[in-house]
């Protein structure tokens, strides 16, 4: 948030002015829950709007679905894990929100390209 030199009032971020707040709240809540159970269903009932709505106006401003969105965050925290901590695999599988280990090696090789092992042996040879 931006301060209004002016006013000295406290500005929205430009993404929220954009946006609406809709998007803007349903990214929020995505990124203080990624590791809970999550889907289109969870947020039409948190935000009292259909899921095809929330999938659409999520799309449209960020570029990525709010599921794509979700994923990305989950792995994004999963690669901090596994270069900076001794967790395993699947603990840290269940840390970022995938009760199944194996689906979740299984998204991480698709998405990052490496199995998870393989990029954890990669970043410690760099420390």
């Amino acid at each position: 948030m931006s301060e209004n030199k002016k006013t000295n009032q406290i500005q929205p971020p430009e993404e929220l002015v954009l946006c609406g707040a809709s998007a803007y709240n349903q990214k929020f809540y995505i990124n203080e829950n990624f590791s809970s159970n999550i889907t289109l269903k969870t947020l039409s009932d948190r935000f009292a709007v259909s899921s095809s709505h929330i999938s659409n106006e999520f799309t449209r401003i960020y570029g990525v679905s709010p599921i794509h969105y979700l994923i990305d965050i989950r792995l994004s925290v999963a690669r901090g894990f596994l270069i900076n901590t001794n967790y395993s695999v699947q603990e840290i599988a269940l840390r970022v929100g995938y009760e199944n280990c194996n689906h979740f090696t299984n998204l991480f090789q698709k998405r990052i390209g490496t199995s998870p092992n393989e990029y954890r042996k990669h970043h410690a040879s760099r420390r």
